[in-house]
């Protein structure tokens, strides 16, 4: 039979007589985002007594690396807005950069001329602007943006999808890492590297517990909660709002039936596609191989399809790793060095020591090399060199195919 995976601008395709299970390919009709956002603020229709009782607004949005469809959700909440004598925005950016202009406009919409004097952006490295609000059971220094301390009403906009160590995004995380000092940040992030720290797991996952606990610092606060999900084209699925946790909760339930793909078995050969935009390169592409390992055997072989046409991306993981050298351990490189961003280097090597990984991409061999990857021109030609391979070895083989490595968390039932 023949298969494709998306490929930059065309189709990369296989044939095979292997048996070969397709994960996670399924559609979705979006609905009108317009009534999805005014459905999910009926029950909170506290929402005007949250922002009238308030004496100052601060509403805490995602920067422009989240698809979070904020402008929307402020066009819900304008008419409040606009009649509110103290309203304030905080960008939170986490680790990241500061957003753009354009980003602002995206995230603003056509309000953003009419916002822009009230917008501020978080500086995880500026101390001065953060507050010591105390330690978690983990040892994390938990400091927020001040600005949080000092507003009477918090309006948190975010949105929920899997995230490949802290389980979802959303919710508790636009507070840490989002508004978080750089070391309660680069604490909570030491995590990752621990069990547990697994896409969609959130019972029993250090770093999603770690978020929560700092959560109780402030469960005095005021906060009106807006989280939403979208679907993998951007297009709004379902949106939730009112109690930060329950809304939370409900949209992880709901992220889970779009992005959870139920498998009956694990196989030795797994074909993780990182499709666009998410294939720019092999910083971003990591996500499709960190679910494609859900859906891999120990000792199986995970080819990755991503054109990484932008090269790396973020270096210091590849710096990291270029450092240790093929079989360097973990524990004896990180230990109590750790440093934000080495968690992405550990999880590699994890990834590594698991199965081999194997690429259809346009890295250079060196770069391939280095991260313990092995290069093929065509899927056909990685497919048909696997197969070889395990018959070899004296294995059946055995394939499962994620088209959207990306976003498509395998679950075996």
């Amino acid at each position: 039979m023949r298969y494709g995976v998306p490929y930059k601008d065309r189709e990369e395709a296989f044939e095979t007589d292997i048996p070969c299970l397709v994960i996670g390919k399924r559609d979705y009709s979006p609905g009108n985002a317009g009534e999805i956002i005014a459905k999910a603020m009926e029950p909170a229709q506290y929402f005007s007594e949250f922002a009238s009782s308030s004496k100052s607004l601060l509403f805490l949005l995602c920067d422009g690396t989240r698809p979070t469809p904020t402008a929307l959700v402020l066009e819900h909440m304008f008419d409040e807005i606009k009649n509110h004598a103290n309203v304030s925005f905080l960008i939170a950016t986490g680790t990241h950069r500061e957003p753009t202009v354009r980003e602002l406009e995206a995230i603003f919409g056509r309000h953003y001329e009419e916002f822009r004097d009230r917008i501020m952006v978080h500086d995880a490295k500026d101390n001065g602007r953060l507050t010591y609000i105390g330690t978690t059971s983990r040892g994390t220094p938990v400091s927020l943006n001040t600005a949080v301390m000092e507003a009477d009403g918090i309006v948190a906009i975010n949105s929920v999808e899997p995230h490949y160590f802290a389980g979802f995004t959303g919710g508790r995380k636009i507070f840490l890492p989002g508004i978080a000092g750089y070391d309660s940040v680069e604490r909570n992030h030491s995590h990752a590297t621990e069990p547990g720290a697994e896409p969609m797991a959130l019972d029993g996952n250090p770093v999603s517990e770690d978020m929560f606990e700092a959560m109780n610092f402030i469960r005095n606060r005021r906060i009106f909660s807006v989280q939403t999900v979208v679907l993998p084209d951007g297009s709004l699925h379902s949106a939730f709002a009112g109690d930060m946790d329950e809304s939370f909760g409900l949209a992880v339930e709901s992220t889970r039936q779009i992005y959870s793909a139920s498998i009956p078995r694990k196989a030795n050969i797994v074909i993780a596609a990182a499709p666009p935009p998410m294939d720019r390169d092999l910083y971003q592409s990591q996500k499709a191989l960190e679910h494609g390992r859900l859906a891999l055997e120990t000792g199986g072989i995970m080819i990755l399809v991503s054109s990484c046409w932008d090269g790396i991306g973020d270096t210091g993981f590849y710096e990291l790793l270029s450092r240790l050298g093929e079989g360097g351990r973990i524990e004896d490189h990180l230990g109590n060095n750790y440093r934000l961003g080495n968690h992405k280097a550990a999880r590699w090597l994890s990834l590594c020591s698991e199965g081999s990984i194997w690429s259809v991409t346009e890295l250079g061999g060196d770069v391939l090399g280095t991260v313990g990857m092995r290069g093929f021109g065509t899927l056909q030609e990685a497919v048909d060199e696997a197969v070889r391979t395990l018959k070899e070895q004296g294995k059946e083989p055995r394939i499962n195919l994620i088209p959207g490595g990306s976003f498509t968390v395998p679950v075996v039932a």
